[in-house]
């Protein structure tokens, strides 16, 4: 997802978590269902949902009418260092057939991850906070 605005505290967290150190360690499965907390959604907007089994994850946005729906889907893997995610299905036709490596940080619950990459001349900035629902 294009991201055309970061919030100045968000940004700087993520950056500090990802300094800290990816996802080494003690990092739990990224299997289940999880809700996008940051960026909230806009007005109207439902929060993005992500659905990771088996080592395929799908994911999508109910959004207020007339604003562009967000979905795709795909296959990932976790390992120590990173979470990667090579998408066959996309909103943005760009993206289907990428692969994106993010950096990843579990904590207090949350699941923040970043990438920045560059598709067919169109640059992307995904910073994300997810909470797994229960």
């Amino acid at each position: 997802m294009k991201l055309t605005r970061l919030s100045a505290v968000v940004f700087p967290l993520l950056l500090a978590l990802w300094v800290l150190g990816g996802c080494a360690g003690s990092s739990p499965s990224v299997e289940g269902v999880w809700a996008k907390m940051l960026p909230e959604p806009q007005a109207d907007e439902a929060p993005a949902i992500k659905i990771l089994t088996d080592g395929h994850f799908a994911f999508g946005q109910q959004v207020a009418q007339g604003h562009q729906a967000w979905s795709g889907g795909g296959t990932y893997v976790q390992d120590e260092e990173k979470y990667t995610e090579t998408i066959t299905y996309h909103s943005v036709p760009s993206l289907v057939g990428q692969t994106i490596e993010f950096t990843c940080v579990f904590r207090d619950g949350l699941w923040y991850h970043e990438a920045e990459f560059t598709v067919a001349g169109e640059h992307f900035l995904i910073a994300e906070v997810w909470k797994r629902l229960e």
